[in-house]
């Protein structure tokens, strides 16, 4: 389970359980993207820079 925090700035934080980001690969930098998979859901995939730019 994850709980969204909120920093001073009101900016909001979504953390990455470790086991999960280790078992994925992702490390600090990695860029994702949050697509729509229903009302309820998201789906977060790393994506390379390139994609980033589109």
């Amino acid at each position: 389970m994850v709980k969204i925090q909120q920093l001073p700035n009101g900016q909001l934080i979504l953390t990455v359980p470790k086991k999960l980001a280790e078992f994925k690969g992702w490390k600090k930098g990695t860029i994702v993207r949050f697509k729509d998979h229903s009302q309820a859901s998201f789906i977060i995939e790393a994506i390379t820079e390139e994609e980033a730019k589109r």
